[in-house]
């Protein structure tokens, strides 16, 4: 019986495992390990940079900032103009291209805060981009989450300074 309750805590634990990072990063999309590091290195850049002054970007205080974790990453896709143009689909998933860059949500307590873009230059992840309200994004994606309907994995498709929700050819915000 002691071997059987070691096995299932083993087991518990690989499993939690896989779901975080540094203990505070929990991704509802697949990821890959290189993108979620330099997230990880880009938040701390992000925190650097906020607490020079914390209130431009919507922050209280240094100790809000500090606060801040990695939320859930995307892949962003945007809409391809040319096959927008020659389409006369109306499935938006077959109007898009991936792009090499991420869209992660920095939160505070829970609570969206900023986005946080990880592209690749030179072969290398990295931080390109941080700020916006992320707060409707992140309410459509929770919405998502909390359904039964687990087996698409969402998309983020970004046009100009609006992220849109994709599911299954439905636009969530």
């Amino acid at each position: 019986m002691r071997k059987i309750s070691k096995y299932i805590f083993l087991l518990i634990f690989i499993a939690f495992s896989f779901c975080t990072l540094n203990g505070n990063t929990v991704y509802a999309v697949n990821v890959p390990n290189e993108v979620k590091l330099a997230a990880e290195s880009g938040l701390v850049i992000f925190k650097n940079m906020v607490s020079e002054n914390p209130n431009n970007y919507g922050y209280l205080n240094l100790d809000e900032v500090n606060k801040t974790v990695l939320g859930d990453g995307f892949k962003i896709k945007y809409v391809n103009p040319n096959k927008l143009k020659k389409s006369d689909n109306e499935s938006l998933s077959e109007l898009v291209d991936d792009t090499n860059c991420w869209e992660f949500i920095a939160l505070v307590d829970g609570k969206p805060k900023s986005f946080i873009t990880i592209g690749k230059i030179n072969g290398e992840y990295k931080l390109i981009q941080f700020g916006g309200n992320p707060e409707k994004f992140y309410n459509s994606f929770k919405k998502y989450n909390n359904t039964d309907d687990k087996n698409l994995e969402p998309q983020i498709i970004k046009m100009g300074n609006e992220n849109w929700l994709i599911i299954n050819n439905n636009i969530y915000a």
